[in-house]
């Protein structure tokens, strides 16, 4: 078995999605498990804002509760911008293994984020140049690699450009700009290194592992064709990417939430939105419920956004059940299953990308489709 653990719900998913294009069984779970029949378990730690301490700890109990003769190799996902305590995670984990270094690919070239000369790259954008500039909770202010991991730590940070540069302690990120370098390194990655990053080296590893992406990849469960699907938008970071452009671009109606329903108590929808919602999800067969962007919502708890707007997701789905969720946002996806009862969750479908449509255990619908809120959605999940 393969072991996955990301720091949120959507990175989770991320990476159990592509384990299932290259023909593994892949299962996303949102608490630790002793025991698995999948040939690849992904658990969500929720760390991604757990503070350094609570996030270190929780990853060394998770690893150790999940330790058995049948995992045959760990990956540690870490957000592509490095947001998170990635640091403390790594050299928790490190410790939890006995290791002395980590291999850390963040850099993700197919979708154009890459690392030169140390410093983070979005396409021809410097990364704090970027919108993660104002993210709420790691806003990303320098794009050198050093400055967006903790400054203190027990393993020194490298940043490298070849296999021959790998010390035999330290945290090490290679400079990458094309994927043919992930392959490389996927390569040659040394047995008693913590291997982590993103979905481009993932993907790699897989391949350099025995697991060849599949070209016919079969679906657990029979999968229908959607007639109705709810698009869930808890990420600023989406929102301030363009996610509301793209819908008027696919024709998606859009439906934003008021920034009072996020501090009234008790909540309180207005009748004439929620039937607004209710006649394009009967007419258009999909909507975008995104989350409020504007000034005063900054000055509200993130958390009290997410759990009001996962109450507004309940209650349309009382009134329109729909086949898919599409949430994007790893907490947003989180809290949504948490709320729904679902606690595990198995791949039934992927995207080429290797986004993930998820099945609750018990089953569906709806299905739910998980992926982050930097990366736009693929036109595959419209048809």
């Amino acid at each position: 078995m393969i072991l996955v653990l990301a720091d949120d719900f959507s990175g989770a998913a991320e990476m159990a999605g592509m384990a299932h294009r290259h023909g593994l069984h892949t299962r996303v779970y949102t608490r630790s498990m002793a025991f698995s029949s999948a040939d690849l378990v992904a658990i969500d730690t929720q760390t991604r804002t757990a503070g350094p301490e609570q996030a270190s700890k929780r990853v060394h109990q998770t690893l150790l509760q999940m330790r058995s003769p049948d995992v045959r190799w760990v990956f540690k996902k870490v957000d592509s911008v490095l947001r998170g305590f990635v640091r403390e995670e790594l050299e928790s984990l490190c410790a939890a293994q006995g290791l002395e270094r980590a291999l850390l690919l963040p850099a993700n070239p197919s979708k154009q984020r890459t690392l030169r000369k140390g410093q983070y790259w979005l396409a021809d954008q410097p990364l704090h140049q970027t919108h993660f500039a104002s993210d709420p909770h790691f806003p990303r202010l320098t794009s050198q690699v050093e400055g967006l991991l903790a400054q203190q730590g027990k393993l020194p940070i490298r940043v490298i450009n070849h296999i021959t540069e790998l010390g035999s302690r330290g945290i090490f990120i290679p400079n990458i700009e094309r994927l043919d370098q992930v392959r490389l390194w996927a390569n040659e990655a040394p047995a008693d290194c913590l291997l982590a990053g993103g979905v481009d080296f993932f993907r790699s590893l897989l391949n350099a592992k025995g697991h060849p992406e599949k070209t016919d990849v079969p679906t657990v469960h029979d999968r229908r064709q959607a007639r109705s699907r709810l698009f869930v938008c808890g990420s600023p970071g989406a929102l301030a990417a363009g996610r509301m452009a793209w819908c008027k671009e696919k024709a998606i109606p859009i439906h934003q939430c008021d920034p009072a329903w996020f501090a009234d108590e008790p909540l309180a929808i207005p009748e004439t939105w929620l039937r607004a919602m209710h006649e394009d999800l009967q007419n258009h067969g999909s909507s975008l419920l995104a989350t409020c962007a504007s000034p005063l919502s900054r000055h509200l708890d993130p958390g009290q956004i997410t759990e009001r707007l996962v109450q507004i997701v309940e209650i349309i789905l009382t009134r329109n059940p729909v086949d898919q969720l599409l949430v994007e946002g790893g907490e947003t996806s989180l809290v949504l299953a948490r709320a729904l009862g679902w606690d595990a969750l198995e791949v039934i479908h992927a995207s080429g990308e290797g986004i993930a449509e998820l099945m609750p255990r018990g089953g569906g619908p709806p299905t739910l489709i998980s992926k982050p809120g930097s990366y736009p959605w693929s036109d595959e999940w419209l048809v």
